[in-house]
């Protein structure tokens, strides 16, 4: 009752415009009205705040009381009528422990201006530490806005009855919800976490409605600066104790399964606020998960996200039946109810969940998915992110998912390598463990099946519980191109990828046209399956548009690639995959022009890339080599290039990409043009460090930027193995000298000037280049600080792969001109044998391999990879740990989901175990198989066909 008193006062006074201090008094006389109007009658023993919370007890307790005088003694209450009785302590009308109410508290001062009273006085009782008094304030507010509400519990202490609490009361209602947030913000500044966790639960008890930024800064001080046990005895608080049952069974998040302590708080507080129907803002839930993917709380941060899709669906389901029953009231009643119309605008207020969640969530999992290893770390690791992407699933499964781009999510669902983990899935109601992999094709397959258009699908398990209507929108054009690159790449099925194309331009409303995405994956897909008819098709389209004239894609070869017998002659993309014809403006890109590459070399032609490549890629003038291929460009169109600066040439070779440049020198090295691959090469090296370097007004600066791929490394070395068994296997024909490449080794060494054998050069182009992948972004990185100096450019390092390291071995490990036949692990583990026989006894270390292979068997072994049986013996004597029988780490399959498993493994005693990843489940061997057949086939016919010409 002291804070009506000062705070009424101070109104008064405001209002009067005179001053009066505050002394010191046992009266309970409230300052609300002057004390010529107080009542003589009231009793002697007021009912004074006690030092227990926001409880009363009858005693001397001194509060603030106005008066006008300087401060003067208690005054003896006047002598009572003799009709009357006195009141003592122990009357019986009058209890100690549960006192009567006091007066009303009335005021001319409105609600909102006693609301920012009541949030001053709350304030200054945090600072001065009287926090049970800031708490009493917050009751007797809330009592006054809700007569009916459940009071606090009773003070209980021991050897004592319990103390109930008595509000103040008010003539009028007064809301507490600035005061409470005035109360909360304290704790969150000034005190402990914990404490300001606490305070928000009792808050929210009391049915005060908590700011959505309030309740973010709660969880983020939860996360900043978890609780401890400390804090705990501290307070004495017994929130730290773990909940058995604080659960419900129908939310899909336990608190206590997360491992950091500031986490299991903030999901605590984020359930109360569930339960207390109160919102969250889509950051509180933004900075959960981020905060979950970086403590390595992955299946917690999926949980959260499928916890947001769950709130979203259900409000869309009330909107629904809400909107139905204003319809219905304005067909029968003509107006609606108000109430309704205003929970309706309530439900539909709320946002679709952020697809910023969901794209962090997969490419948390993408990551932990990609290593190879066998530690149980690793392990763990990586079945939570099999966990996290199964719970995702799910929501694409029930159709709950209320996202229309979901393309990252479904790369990153068949992304998945082949691996025995099972996960948790509910289906219908029912908890079941299924195989990971398996079930992340089963769900994309179905999402095929069953694309949806808006409308709610049938219910095929109308037994089944908790089956809903569908929320999931139409797709985008990215998912459906996702889906056909699925079909094609995954499923090697034409006639899936025609069903979702077919389903996206004539069942979609809006229905969808095709884009130059689509075209890129039915050129790369088709050249993969043996489809030569799809790329031919495709492209033919694209030449039709007048946006294509000048592209590379135009050049067609002399001869072009045969069609397969065993299809139709079709004159149109829509006769394969029901693509309608062309008609949109689609222009082709850089990836268009690199799967036109990849498919003339995988025809058989890459030496049309060759003669194609001065008019396709001009920019390689500004590369000094002597190399230009079989057709240099002419005087004319040297001219035209030089007319163009050397910046805006190298700004051209930027914009194709890393990837172009990698299949350029494929198609080079299929062609054994070495000298232009040189050129291409050096060309992409300029290219790759002047892609992080932004020209602005303000002078260079560093932006994001690309690396050349470990493949590019891995054809250049095959390139350099090639030209290196060129010696031993046709001398006569490519002679001993060099001619048109090495071209950097000759610049930079005079003593390989003078002995310009084929073999020399070889290995020397190997050695730096293997080298040079190494070292590749620490040598942007050097360029760049060095350019500018205050820069921190972020460039990720390469990782060499298998593929790259058996390049290695091929041209550094194996004696050129000697291979041998097939040879099984007995006749490896003999000639090991013999090599340490002869070390044991003679002293005798194997000499006869390159001096650089040894390098490359450190960097092979720190990989992670096994060492092949036929290089060990080589280290005898020399390096202990080479010569070891040292297993590596497993390999996840990655292939796609139609090749089948390999029945047995392919023993590869000069090289490392790889997966086929690309192309049809089929090996080189039954294609020659093939190939004989059918060129048998044509021999019979032509024969046959000349016998009839005779007769």
């Amino acid at each position: 009752m002291q804070w009506v008193a000062s705070r009424a006062a101070r109104g008064a006074l405001i209002l009067t415009r005179t001053h009066r201090p505050l002394s010191l008094s046992a009266h309970s006389v409230t300052a609300l009205a002057p004390h010529s109007h107080a009542n003589p009658n009231s009793s002697p023993y007021p009912h004074i705040r006690s030092i227990f919370s926001s409880y009363f007890l009858t005693g001397q307790e001194p509060f603030y009381e106005e008066v006008v005088e300087l401060p003067r003694p208690v005054q003896p209450p006047e002598p009572l009528e003799a009709s009357q009785s006195p009141k003592s302590l122990h009357a019986p009308e009058y209890n100690f422990f549960h006192p009567p109410p006091p007066p009303p508290v009335q005021s001319p001062l409105p609600s909102t201006h006693l609301a920012l009273i009541a949030a001053t006085t709350v304030r200054q009782f945090c600072n001065a530490g009287a926090f049970s008094d800031a708490h009493y304030i917050i009751n007797s507010m809330v009592y006054s806005k809700h007569p009916n509400a459940p009071r606090p519990e009773p003070l209980r202490l021991p050897f004592l009855p319990s103390f109930e609490f008595v509000p103040i009361t008010f003539d009028k209602p007064i809301s507490p919800r600035l005061a409470a947030h005035a109360l909360l913000h304290h704790m969150i500044r000034k005190e402990s976490p914990l404490q300001a966790y606490e305070t928000a639960q009792k808050l929210m008890k009391m049915r005060i409605r908590l700011r959505e930024a309030t309740i973010l800064k709660v969880i983020e001080a939860l996360l900043q600066a978890p609780p401890t046990v400390f804090t705990a005895l501290k307070h004495q608080s017994m929130s730290i104790l773990p909940r058995a049952s604080g659960v419900s069974n129908h939310l899909p998040i336990n608190p206590e399964a997360a491992k950091d302590d500031g986490l299991r708080f903030a999901l605590m507080l984020l359930l109360k606020v569930r339960e207390n129907n109160q919102r969250c803002s889509d950051r509180t839930f933004e900075t959960l998960v981020g905060f979950c993917l970086i403590q390595g709380e992955i299946i917690m941060g999926s949980l959260l996200f499928v916890l947001l899709v769950k709130d979203y669906e259900v409000r869309s389901q009330m909107a629904q039946e809400v909107k139905a029953k204003i319809t219905e009231q304005e067909t029968c009643q003509g107006v609606a109810s108000p109430k309704l119309r205003h929970l309706w605008k309530d439900l539909i207020r709320r946002k679709i969940p952020s697809n910023r969640l969901l794209k962090a969530i997969t490419h948390h999992c993408g990551e932990q998915l990609a290593f190879d290893s066998d530690s149980e770390e690793d392990e763990t690791r990586r079945a939570e992110a099999l966990q996290a992407l199964a719970n995702l699933a799910g929501l694409i499964h029930a159709r709950t998912l209320p996202h229309s781009d979901i393309s990252y999510l479904l790369r990153g669902l068949y992304a998945c390598p082949k691996l025995p983990n099972k996960v948790t899935v509910i289906e219908y109601g029912e908890e079941r463990q299924v195989n990971a992999y398996r079930y992340f094709h089963h769900v994309i397959f179905r999402l095929v099946h069953h694309l949806p258009n808006g409308k709610d699908p049938p219910d095929k398990h109308p037994g089944k519980q908790g089956s809903v209507s569908s929320v999931m929108p139409p797709l985008s054009r990215e998912t459906y191109n996702t889906l056909v690159h699925y079909s094609l790449r995954h499923r090697l099925s034409v006639s899936l990828a025609q069903k979702a194309l077919h389903h996206m331009e004539h069942v979609r409303r809006p229905a969808l046209r095709p884009d130059i995405t689509t075209y890129n994956i039915v050129v790369r897909s088709g050249t993969l399956l043996r489809r030569n008819d799809m790329v031919t098709f495709a492209l033919e389209e694209l030449r039709k548009l007048k946006e294509n004239k000048g592209h590379g894609i135009i050049l067609k070869p002399d001869r072009p690639a045969p069609l397969p017998n065993r299809f139709p002659d079709t004159t149109r993309l829509s006769d394969v995959l029901a693509v309608s014809p062309t008609s949109s403006q689609i222009s082709a890109d850089e990836f268009t022009l690199t799967s036109y590459i990849t498919h003339l070399t995988s025809t058989g032609n890459p030496h049309v890339v060759a003669s194609i490549l001065t008019h396709v890629l001009p920019e390689i003038s500004i590369v000094d080599h002597p190399a230009w291929g079989d057709n240099p460009p002419s005087v004319y169109e040297r001219a035209m290039m030089a007319r163009r600066t050397r910046q805006e040439r190298l700004n051209r070779a930027v914009s194709l990409g890393p990837w172009f440049f990698t299949s350029v020198l494929n198609a080079l090295c299929k062609a054994g043009k070495t000298g232009l691959a040189e050129r291409v090469w050096l060309l992409a090296k300029q290219a790759e460090r002047a892609s992080w370097v932004m020209h602005g007004n303000q002078g260079p600066e560093v932006g994001q930027g690309w690396c050349l791929p470990v493949h590019a490394y891995t054809i250049m070395m095959q390139l350099y193995g090639m030209e290196l068994r060129k010696v031993f296997a046709c001398a006569l024909a490519y002679g001993g000298q060099v001619k048109g490449w090495a071209f950097y080794v000759l610049v930079k060494d005079a003593v390989a000037r003078r002995h310009r054998s084929r073999r020399t050069l070889g290995l020397r182009m190997g050695t730096v280049l293997y080298r040079s992948m190494f070292r590749a972004a620490r040598d942007i990185y050097d360029s760049l600080t060095k350019l500018i100096p205050s820069s921190q450019p972020q460039i990720y390092q390469l990782q060499p792969d298998a593929r790259f390291f058996n390049a290695a071995l091929d041209m550094f490990g194996r004696q050129a001109g000697k291979r041998a036949a097939y040879t099984g692990p007995a006749h490896w583990r003999q000639k090991e044998g013999k090599a340490r026989m002869r070390f044991s006894r003679w002293r005798k270390v194997p000499q006869k391999h390159n001096p650089f292979l040894k390098r490359i068997v450190q960097d092979l072994i720190t990989a992670g990879y096994e060492l092949p049986i036929a290089f060990r013996r080589m280290f005898i004597g020399s390096w202990a740990y080479g010569s070891l029988d040292r297993p590596g780490r497993p390999t996840l399959n990655r292939q796609p989901f139609a090749f089948p498993v390999p029945k047995r493994k392919k023993f590869l005693p000069h090289a490392l175990r790889t997966h086929k990843d690309r192309g049809l489940p089929v090996q080189r061997s039954e294609w020659k198989q093939v190939g004989h057949r059918w060129k048998n086939l044509w021999r019979r016919r032509l024969r046959r066909k000349r016998m009839i010409q005779r007769t």
